[in-house]
């Protein structure tokens, strides 16, 4: 996995649809990687600033100009820009709100999370977290901001035994993993079967992927002029 730079950290004023948030990459070395669930930290100043509609874009280039049309025609992961598990991050407090915001592969509108997302082995995936940010004041001695950045995870998943899982293992099914302490990225080696689905036990979270913190990648705030 690769950061990678947005066009711009300028937050335009009052309300815009489609801001650039995040930006990273993700290549499939040794085999093909199924993505399963993708978890972003998104902060927001203490004036009035917020956020909605999140979009996860899939593309096939660094450019960001051809959008990977093998899962949907337009390169949007979650149909609808609907979002699993948006709420207030345990422990958060101070002059910063934050939410976390759970982004599942969907490709029927605010449907549920039961399919994947495949990058074959070999290629390179980018994708490009957007959102509808509004009430951004026009004021420059009132500066409001916005921040982002993927969640990572601080352990291997625990398998319950009599859950289905691999005893003795991290790996179980895509759901089981999701009920983890460490769940914020949820993806498949596809090691188990050729024709990935969520009910495989050939599922792990973010722990140890390279370029993935347990603390998250590094954070990408957009300012107002």
């Amino acid at each position: 996995m690769t950061y990678q730079s947005i066009p711009t950290t300028i937050l335009p004023a009052g309300t815009t649809a489609n801001v650039k948030l995040y930006r990273y990459s993700v290549t499939a070395n040794n085999g093909d990687v199924a993505l399963f669930k993708q978890s972003f930290v998104i902060g927001s100043s203490t004036l009035l600033a917020t956020t909605s509609l999140f979009g996860l874009y899939a593309y096939t280039d660094a450019g960001y100009s051809s959008v990977d049309t093998a899962f949907s025609s337009t390169g949007l992961i979650n149909a609808g820009t609907c979002i699993n598990g948006a709420g207030p991050v345990d422990g958060n407090s101070g002059a910063t709100s934050t939410i976390n915001v759970d982004i599942y592969p969907a490709k029927t509108t605010c449907s549920s999370a039961t399919t994947t997302y495949i990058i074959s082995s070999g290629v390179t995936r980018y994708f490009e977290l957007r959102a509808t940010v509004s009430n951004v004041s026009a004021v420059s001695t009132s500066k409001d901001s916005i921040s982002a950045y993927l969640d990572g995870d601080a352990a291997f998943p625990t398998v319950v035994p009599g859950s289905g899982g691999l005893l003795g293992s991290s790996m179980a099914n895509a759901t089981q993993v999701n009920t983890d302490a460490n769940r914020d990225f949820i993806w498949s080696p596809v090691s188990s079967t050729t024709q990935n689905t969520i009910f495989d036990q050939d599922f792990t979270n973010g722990y140890q992927i390279v370029g993935l913190p347990s603390i998250g990648t590094q954070t990408v705030t957009l300012q107002s002029d």
